[in-house]
């Protein structure tokens, strides 16, 4: 990257927008919740509810604190979100963005029976059967979503050499769009095993792209103050302690400030499904439970 002067990086650095903690509720037992060059770790079996968690966070980030007369709680941050393990799907995040619009609605206008008599309004249907419905004012949602999907910069690799190539290309853009605020991963561990075949007996070689991607992430971290989060597959099972075994490089597991584990609770009496996470390093004892829902993450309070 070219040298810039004092004002310039202030210019760039001053242009990022607030976090404000990025989940009030995931990050409740942080104080001031995650700020801008944390290091976050999602671990879990598959299934966990990794993914969905980073879908919720890409919506807390995209949208913005407000649209027209609707509060939205979002950041207006941007999101450069690596896809390793092929499971984001776009049309699962646009759901979750007109949800969050809908509900909006509905709390700026508790007179939800005038709505559905509105004749001029869109409809969806949900899978419980009720309209969303969107009023007049409100019928340039879709320019409003894809406005906001303009703050996403998603990208996908098939192998570690890929991804270490993908993620050191982004600086030009981190440099460029100080908007982008949170660099996602999902999941770092996804090429493990290929690597570990391909280096032989000597771990130097097994984790050798591993330590050069971590080593490009911390740079960005530091230089760029961004949030950088990356899921990890659980795949060493300790059924005394925890479901996580460490197993990345050395230079990762120095680099992450907060690790949460993930993990999918059993059904009872035929109920929804729900999940639990809590955070594993540094080490705390609550645990936060949700469900996941069409609208998207519904957290346990």
């Amino acid at each position: 990257m070219a040298s810039e002067s004092a004002a310039q990086l202030f210019a760039r650095l001053g242009g990022k927008q607030a976090l404000d903690g990025l989940d009030l509720d995931l990050f409740a037992d942080i104080p001031d919740g995650i700020q801008p060059g944390n290091v976050v770790e999602f671990c879990g079996m598959e299934g966990s509810g990794k993914t969905e968690m980073l879908l919720h966070l890409i919506a807390n980030c995209i949208l913005p604190k407000s649209w027209k007369d609707l509060k939205l709680n979002g950041r207006s941050v941007g999101v450069v979100f690596v896809d390793t393990d092929f499971h984001f799907q776009l049309l699962r995040l646009v759901t979750i963005l007109e949800h969050r619009i809908l509900k909006a609605i509905r709390e700026a206008d508790k007179s939800e029976t005038s709505l559905r008599n509105d004749k001029t309004n869109h409809h969806k249907e949900t899978t419980e059967g009720s309209p969303l419905v969107y009023p007049e004012k409100y019928s340039d949602y879709e320019v409003f979503i894809k406005s906001c999907l303009s703050l996403l910069f998603i990208v996908r690799c098939n192998s570690s050499i890929e991804l270490l190539a993908t993620v050191l290309s982004h600086e030009n853009l981190l440099a460029a769009k100080p908007e982008v605020g949170v660099f996602m991963i999902d999941s770092l561990s996804a090429f493990y095993w290929l690597d570990r075949s391909a280096g032989g007996e000597s771990l130097g070689h097994q984790e050798s792209n591993q330590r050069k991607l971590v080593n490009i992430l911390q740079k960005y971290v530091q230089q760029y103050h961004v949030v950088l989060i990356a899921t990890k597959q659980s795949i060493f099972v300790n059924t005394e302690k925890s479901t996580n075994r460490e197993y990345l490089c050395q230079a990762w597991q120095r680099l992450v400030n907060y690790r949460y584990e993930f993990d999918r609770n059993s059904v009872q009496n035929g109920g929804d499904i729900s999940y639990s996470v809590h955070r594993t390093f540094p080490l705390s004892r609550r645990h936060q439970r949700f469900f996941i829902k069409e609208s998207g993450i519904e957290f346990i309070l």
